[in-house]
């Protein structure tokens, strides 16, 4: 008996398979018997066996479903206490059905006492670690209550007291935060409890201006620490309240962070990750991340607090920032990262229910279609709830205006309807938009929130690549030198048709989308080379001052299509990357250059300008593509002259996309409405010359 090994696992809810790798002591006529929590014991009967030389393999019948929550064992013979593996469990088709839990989880307060909830449901034993008055930890046994949850209440005051759950699965104990936790301590080491009930009672501030359909938004990407860091006239650099310092300028007199903001006259911002991630240090500012490595789905990070050592300091900001944002009428859309978190071994999801929350391939491995080392399983119950639950917080706390979901084509269609079901409830004004890439093979294509789902999804915007690349070519390293329409390749005039209709005519191709609200139109964002960069490979040839001018008329024609035009900070200014492509965690290379407003002061007014022109142009607002189609006519002249003429608002754009200077006669009286800066300037006769690599708006006389 020195040389064996015994393996029971647990392979349905009543079917127990052994392996046994010896033949010395075990055969058909051995007994095995299950015992559980309470010493019961029940004789199991064998339904197969299967032996060669030095192996076994036994199939078991429980005549009961397995008790989850207990520790039972097996005998056999004279061999006791074998454990039940447990591992598969959470892939049984009835798992979701036995423990879709749909009470409390996480903690709530109140000064006379705390509810701790967590959702454990193969675990065996949960113990609530928590700090007590001596600033050491006591330790309290947690009652498995319905549906695999724990739950504890402690009397007395536990505000600001930090906690762990201490749960075992399988016979091994493991030390976690508690996924439901809106607060975290410094360095996200323990979970904290935390009083959010003034928050969630704070006036909600509107912002002025009406948003009635996606296609009155203009968004504009930003990242907290990247946009004020490299400011000289900000006091709180690089972080939360730092975005809303007003009334600054720089010596030139130009407007620096908010004011900078409402300068430009976007009317949302998008903030790269807020929610907690992965960070070795909250106060080391030698670390550097963008936040696409999420470790909770409702802590906010602390890199970004004045005061990260305080739990409840970087809520009270992050809330603060989002209201002076509204006061300033600047909505927010906040990047939310639920595809993947970051090394699953280690999350508090994995150590409380190991196998759950994360998708698997065919042969059983951690899908990885993210390319982040897992997929986070959004169609599975309990993950599907934690994601939701997240936006309802979010929106209920913060206020917040909308979300951008990363790789959102690994998030399933059920979950994204729910979010936008309960969102556009509460905020009917409210965006919802993300990364519609089909991605991976584990999710069935029906199911994926993709771009080619587009029209079962009216309510979700997708990041048009394809506009993308019609405008200015390849953004990748493999195809950077690749130019589009706007970048030189005038053969692309067709593809321009159906981009700047937010691809949702019939022109040249099927359309994508089956409204302009769905199309998010940009030409940069903050993942990929920035168009300087782009354009120093594909346009290597001309004179930078020629680049410069392509991003003028690039910006211009973004926020004048039909769709939402996106803009990424320092795309106004033409920014460099220094050539690098993926900076999520590049210090420095990414701030917004400040330094160079003056410089390119012309870049920058040209785009504030078509911003100005967008809300004017009230056929950009539509949503009703086939109104579009009537109203708007293409026309491709000449030497690469494109026109866009709207014959009910008799307004039209003739844009030249050509290294050369062309001149367009119409053929009825007109004036310029907009050129270079200047409006409304009369013409004489029916001609005017266009300068090369530049637009003008004009309209008709009556």
């Amino acid at each position: 008996m020195e040389n064996y090994f015994i393996n029971a696992k647990l392979v349905s809810l009543r079917k127990i398979t052994i392996g046994v790798f010896s033949n010395d002591f075990i055969n058909s006529d051995s007994r095995f018997i299950f015992v559980d929590s309470e010493n019961k014991e029940t004789p199991l009967t064998v339904i197969r066996h299967v032996s060669d030389i030095n192996n076994q393999l036994f199939e078991l019948f429980l005549p009961f479903d397995y008790p989850f929550g207990e520790n039972c064992y097996l005998n056999i013979s004279n061999i006791n206490s074998i454990p039940i593996d447990l591992s598969n469990v959470t892939q049984f088709p009835e798992f979701d059905i036995l423990f879709n839990y749909h009470g409390k989880l996480g903690n709530f307060y109140d000064e006379a006492g705390t509810d701790f909830y967590l959702w454990a449901p193969l675990a065996t034993n949960v113990v609530l670690k928590i700090e007590n008055k001596k600033k050491d930890f006591s330790l309290y046994e947690m009652e498995r209550i319905n549906n695999g949850a724990y739950h504890i209440k402690l009397s007395g005051d536990y505000l600001n007291r930090k906690y762990h759950y201490l749960v075992t699965n399988n016979g091994v104990t493991r030390e976690s935060n508690d996924p439901y936790a809106k607060a975290v301590s410094l360095d996200s080491k323990y979970s904290v409890v935390v009083d959010l009930s003034s928050f969630k009672k704070r006036k909600r501030i509107k912002p002025k201006t009406e948003i009635n359909s996606a296609t009155d938004a203009i968004i504009y990407e930003l990242n907290i620490r990247d946009f004020t860091e490299d400011c000289e006239q900000i006091t709180n650099k690089g972080k939360y309240l730092g975005l809303v310092e007003d009334k600054k300028f720089d010596k030139n007199g130009n407007p620096v962070g908010l004011a900078y903001l409402k300068d430009l006259g976007i009317t949302h911002v998008q903030l790269l990750p807020v929610l907690d991630f992965y960070n070795k240090n909250d106060v080391d500012i030698n670390y550097y991340n963008w936040g696409y490595d999420p470790i909770s789905f409702f802590a906010i990070e602390g890199s970004y607090s004045i005061n990260p050592s305080d739990p409840l300091s970087r809520i009270k900001e992050f809330a603060d920032t989002v209201d002076k944002l509204h006061e300033n009428d600047i909505r927010v859309v906040l990047d939310v990262v639920y595809n993947h978190v970051y090394e699953y071994q280690s999350t508090c999801f994995e150590k409380i229910v190991p196998g759950y929350y994360f998708r698997r391939t065919k042969t059983g491995r951690i899908a990885n279609a993210s390319g982040c080392g897992n997929d986070f399983a959004s169609e599975k119950f309990m993950a599907r709830r934690l994601i939701v639950e997240s936006i309802k917080y979010l929106v209920e706390t913060f206020d917040v205006d909308g979300f951008r979901f990363d790789l959102m084509g690994l998030i399933d269609v059920d979950t994204m309807n729910k979010i936008c079901s309960y969102v556009k409830e509460q905020k009917p004004d409210a965006l919802i938009y993300g990364e519609g890439w089909d991605m991976g093979y584990e999710l069935p294509f029906e199911q994926k929130t993709c771009m080619a789902n587009a029209f079962k999804l009216p309510n979700i915007g997708f990041f048009n690549d394809t506009y993308r690349d019609i405008m200015k070519g390849g953004s990748f390293k493999s195809n950077i030198s690749q130019k589009g329409y706007l970048t030189g390749d005038l053969s692309y005039v067709y593809g321009m048709d159906y981009a700047i209709h937010g691809c949702t005519l019939p022109y040249s191709y099927n359309p994508k989308f089956k409204t302009p609200s769905q199309s998010i139109n940009f030409i940069e964002c903050h993942d990929n080379y920035t168009i300087f960069d782009k354009l120093a490979h594909s346009n290597k040839d001309e004179t930078v001052e020629n680049r410069l001018k392509r991003i003028k008329l690039m910006n211009a024609i973004n926020v004048l299509s039909i769709g939402v035009p996106f803009i990424h900070m320092g795309q106004e200014l033409a920014q460099t990357k220094n050539d690098n492509g993926n900076t999520y965690n590049v210090s420095e290379i990414n701030n917004f250059r400040y330094d160079l407003y003056n410089e390119r002061l012309d870049i920058v007014e040209a785009l504030k300008d078509a911003i100005k022109l967008r809300k004017e142009l009230k056929y950009l607002s539509s949503n009703e593509p086939n109104k579009i189609g009537e109203i708007i006519s293409v026309t491709h002249l000449e030497n690469g002259l494109y026109l866009l003429d709207n014959t009910e608002e008799k307004i039209g754009i003739l844009i030249n996309p050509s290294l050369e200077n062309l001149t367009f006669t119409f053929d009825k009286n007109f004036k310029v409405h907009y050129l270079n800066g200047f409006k409304d300037i009369e013409v004489k006769g029916n001609s005017i010359s266009l300068d090369s690599l530049n637009y003008l708006v004009f309209t008709y006389k009556e």
